[in-house]
């Protein structure tokens, strides 16, 4: 009886066994199947880089024979070559011989842009021409700013607004002081800061309103003889004396303009402004005031020219 159990026991024990194992051993066929799998994937990966590391490295052979058979680059070449790459990474580092050479790399230089001629913003700051006629602006400076026709009436209508409040200001705070020797006559306008300083506001405000913060304020430099002309700088008195000194027939009349601590004497002529700030007394010029004031004008003012 008890070797019976023991045989049983022995058969139950093996059976459970060999389970065990075939379970184990099925077990390990999955994960060798699976670690084959990955093997072959990365096989394939490896022949796939490797064939584009041959293709890049017949490519840059190709590109390596066909530089080989091009010409090199002359001196020329080479230097407007870093030149470029110059501005491209600071331009503000450029030398004044760099920015010549890169300004006509690009066709702007003098010879070569035909009736136009580039220049930094900073020259335009150093150069001198006037910003302002009688009234509107001067062509050069419309031309040198970029002042499109819209911008220029705009400004203008501004100015004239300018002139006549000056008009009105003139009318009523003119003195006048008759003939005394030489002296034929002596025009006196009274300013005060109140005023001039309200009308150079208006005026500037206007103008960098109009042409932005940049243009405006070029603008205004290039505008600042007529800005003075007309007495927006001051606030003390500007008179014009005009004489007619001692001599012969071909004596010529004289005037004298004072803006506060400035004093202008000159020959009346032609080719002589007339001063800025009466012309709201005298619209014509030189020969309104000589009608006025009953005194002959020299002879060029009969040319085309006259004012």
């Amino acid at each position: 009886m008890k070797r019976a159990l023991i045989t049983a026991l022995i058969i139950l024990v093996g059976a459970s066994l060999f389970g065990s194992m075939r379970r184990a051993n099925h077990r390990l066929e999955i994960e060798a199947a699976a670690v084959r799998r990955g093997v072959e994937s990365e096989a394939a990966a490896l022949e796939m880089a490797r064939s584009e590391c041959e293709e890049a490295r017949s490519q840059l052979n190709a590109i390596r024979l066909q530089l080989r058979q091009q010409p090199l680059p002359d001196r020329r070449a080479q230097e407007s070559v870093a030149l470029v790459s110059a501005f491209s990474t600071n331009a503000a580092s450029l030398t004044p011989a760099q920015t010549e050479r890169l300004l006509a790399e690009l066709g702007f230089s003098w010879n070569t842009t035909g009736p136009f001629l580039v220049v930094s913003k900073s020259t335009l700051r150093r150069v001198s021409l006037a910003g302002m006629g009688v009234a509107t602006p001067t062509d050069a400076a419309c031309g040198v700013l970029a002042i499109t026709p819209q911008e220029r009436a705009a400004v203008e209508v501004v100015a004239q607004g300018v002139m006549r409040q000056f008009q009105t200001w003139t009318q009523q705070h003119m003195e006048r002081t008759g003939a005394n020797g030489k002296v034929l006559c002596e025009y006196r306008i009274s300013l005060t800061p109140e005023f001039t300083s309200g009308i150079q506001e208006i005026f500037r405000n206007a103008v960098i309103g109009t042409l932005g913060e940049e243009r405006g304020q070029l603008f205004l430099g290039y505008s600042s003889d007529w800005m003075s002309s007309l007495g927006m700088f001051g606030s003390e008195p500007v008179s014009l004396t005009v004489e007619m000194p001692a001599g012969g027939p071909n004596r010529r009349a004289l005037y004298t303009l004072k803006t506060g601590r400035s004093t202008l004497t000159s020959a009346i002529t032609p080719w002589q402004p007339f001063p800025l700030s009466f012309r709201a007394l005298f619209p014509g010029g030189w020969p309104d005031l000589a009608v006025r004031e009953g005194f002959e004008l020299p002879p060029e003012f009969n040319a085309p020219t006259t004012q």
